[in-house]
């Protein structure tokens, strides 16, 4: 701030004080003289509305099928400041009760404006392993629950005492694995998945079993 060329001191030869300048608006400042300077004036400036394309979000993860909407909670920040829900922003759900994309809308409210949608994935339940046989030589014969939305199933197996795991995949609710090791136990377990476009969204794992192959 300047005075006939002179450059003024905040605190020395003037103070400031604000009004209204927290929420979105017309807000003002009062310049008041001090020591070698008297009067003051006031200035008014406008506050914008935040857009909420600037805010981050957490809390939202993919969930596992339950057969009914679901609506998670959702942590809306700008900057370091967490935001507060229905004062600052609203949600808003998709259908999200199949397996597959489910969205959240965030839409501003009071202080911010516009809105940002945001994408998780219901995937199938954990399925259970309802029968786990070695019936003939080197071969390993499953079966299990169908999970309601499951795009298909992926086989996990290995050798007992073995690091690694190998894979398989199938849409149907049986498989049978084949060119084994005879006479080893191998461990086995399966978990359902949602395909979406060309991304598969994985549930969780059975419970593992122990088979004694042939």
């Amino acid at each position: 701030m300047t005075n006939a060329g002179i450059v003024l001191k905040k605190g020395t030869d003037y103070t400031l004080s604000y009004n209204n300048d927290t929420n979105a608006g017309t807000a003002a400042v009062t310049i008041t003289g001090k020591g070698n300077y008297t009067g003051r004036a006031v200035k008014h400036f406008i506050i914008s509305r935040r857009g909420v394309n600037t805010l981050s979000t957490g809390g939202i993860s993919n969930r596992t099928y339950t057969g009914r909407i679901i609506k998670p909670s959702v942590t809306v920040k700008y900057g370091s400041k967490t935001l507060r829900q229905n004062t600052d922003y609203t949600l808003s759900y998709g259908k999200n009760k199949n397996t597959g994309k489910a969205t959240v809308k965030v839409t501003g409210k009071g202080n911010y404006t516009g809105t940002v949608t945001k994408s998780f994935y219901i995937v199938p339940k954990k399925t259970k392993i309802t029968c786990a046989r070695s019936k003939k030589s080197k071969k390993l014969t499953l079966k299990y629950k169908k999970m309601t939305g499951a795009s298909g199933y992926q086989i996990a197996y290995r050798k007992k005492g073995t690091k690694s795991y190998k894979y398989k995949r199938t849409s149907k609710r049986s498989y049978t694995l084949s060119k084994l090791s005879g006479k080893k136990s191998y461990q086995v377990k399966v978990r359902a998945y949602k395909t979406v476009g060309k991304t598969k969204y994985y549930g969780s794992y059975s419970p593992q079993k122990t088979v004694r192959i042939r």
